[in-house]
């Protein structure tokens, strides 16, 4: 940017003339990076019709949201658009999961690019041998998965003598190791072995009592996975800390929409088949599905940027930064510049993380497109609700049961999200909703009823 004052013989010459997007969209994208001081001053512009308005969609939660997109989807394909024509954009990869599903029910062909599908991550796959285990303690292959992740201490030497000692007497792994003699193997795998077996007892007892939404919460923390997340504390932790988060919502989920059989068994069963509907090959008919990052210089005829909430979209890091607020920005330009024709922005009035409701509030983006280039969109006047998913049931036993002993200033300790401040306080008693800055997760809202608070210091 200072390029030009330092070397004054410099000439600038603008790129301006654009021969991807409408007028609308040019017109729509520079007003909001207008807003960033970093900048060098340039006015794109077309030749082409103003074309559509941007399309607004504000949607009760993440299912409606989704639910919207495959529906607007279906009557896009309906209308001759090929598949390879449209993209769902996002800001981070774990908002993938219920689009996947929407569009899965849909019959809607689609790819992740620049990614995979969400029950093929690392993270996922083991949080879900965990399970596998809890279900059938003589899967060998998930033993070996998860043994020694986190780790544990558990060496190679270590784990190919259990091996043998299992196979010598024709048991599982993790039965050899709550009852076979290990004491020739190293001290530390004997600790690493003990200390799972521990745990996995726990949470044998733990899943005859609690439905699958509870349990998987449970595993993601006994098992050390949140806190091994936490303490990287890197982008890619956090962003595989939200898969998890996902996880978790997807078994809260299940547990709602199945009260006939809301079992283990049956969500495994449910994983499994649609990771198999997932194999698949894609076609040129497919839809796109990509984080913003991943779309850069992709174009498509039709564009839905979803997830349009402050603390998502632009991400929560970057609120309390003016410089990565304005990247955030620039990301939001990419993501509206990537349609020819036609834009979809979409926001939730609220969300779920780690199974507790967050309150949804309009992406500032959203609020710097001139109104008069926007077309809102009624969500509800086509009834697109979501379908039977109940919010989950409150936390019980929670340590901060009365509101009354929470205001503004109270120092609070959340399972997932750390200490943080409530910085304000909206209604009373159960209902009430408190907005709290976390360090290393920015500003949340959550719902007094469903988040498990410990008061540090008021």
């Amino acid at each position: 940017l200072d390029f030009p004052g330092d070397h004054k013989e410099t000439t600038v010459i603008r790129l301006e003339r654009n021969y991807r997007s409408t007028a609308n969209i040019l017109k729509a994208a520079s007003c909001v990076v207008a807003h960033n001081k970093s900048r060098h001053e340039k006015s794109l512009w077309t030749e082409d019709l103003p074309g559509d308005s941007i399309s607004l969609w504000a949607v009760p939660d993440e299912y409606a949201e989704a639910k919207v997109i495959a529906e607007s989807i279906k009557g896009e394909l309906d209308n001759d658009i090929p598949g390879c024509e449209i993209a769902i954009l996002y800001r981070v990869n774990s908002h993938s999961r219920l689009l996947e599903d929407a569009l899965r029910k849909a019959n809607i062909p689609h790819v992740i690019v620049g990614g995979i599908r969400f029950y093929e991550r690392a993270e996922i796959k083991d949080i879900l041998a965990y399970l596998k285990i809890i279900h059938n303690s003589d899967d060998d292959l998930s033993f070996k998965r998860i043994i020694n992740m986190p780790r544990r201490g558990v060496g190679v030497k270590s784990m190919a003598a259990l091996q043998e000692i299992a196979a010598s007497n024709r048991m599982s792994l993790y039965s050899t190791v709550m009852s076979a003699d290990l004491s020739n193997l190293y001290s530390k795998s004997q600790e690493g072995f003990a200390q799972f077996a521990n745990m996995m007892e726990h949470l044998f007892m733990f899943a005859k009592e609690k439905d699958v939404g509870e349990l998987i919460g449970e595993v993601a923390r006994k098992s050390g996975y949140i806190e091994m997340l936490k303490e990287d504390g890197s982008i890619e932790a956090r962003a595989r800390l939200d898969n998890i988060s996902e996880l978790i919502n997807s078994g809260i989920e299940f547990a709602n929409t199945h009260p006939d059989d809301p079992s283990l068994t049956a969500y495994l069963a449910e994983t499994a088949l649609i990771s198999d509907i997932d194999q698949y090959e894609e076609d040129e008919e497919s839809v796109s599905l990509m984080t913003v990052h991943s779309a850069k210089g992709l174009e498509f005829d039709v564009v839905y940027i979803c997830g349009l909430e402050d603390g998502l979209f632009p991400i929560a890091r970057a609120m309390e930064s003016q410089e990565e607020l304005e990247e955030e920005r620039r990301l939001f330009y990419v993501a509206v510049t990537r349609a020819r024709k036609k834009v979809h922005l979409l926001y939730a009035g609220m969300r779920h993380r780690f199974g507790e409701e967050m309150t949804g509030i309009q992406s500032r983006f959203i609020d710097e497109v001139p109104k008069n280039l926007m077309t809102t969109e009624q969500e509800n006047r086509r009834e697109r609700r979501r379908e039977s998913v109940p919010a989950p049931s409150p936390r019980k036993g929670s340590r901060a049961e009365k509101a009354g002993a929470i205001s503004p200033g109270t120092i609070v300790e959340h399972p997932f999200f750390g200490r943080g401040e409530v910085r304000a306080m909206k209604g009373w008693g159960d209902n009430a909703v408190l907005t709290i800055a976390f360090p290393k997760y920015g500003i949340k809202k959550v719902l007094m009823k469903y988040a498990d608070l410990s008061i540090v210091r008021n």
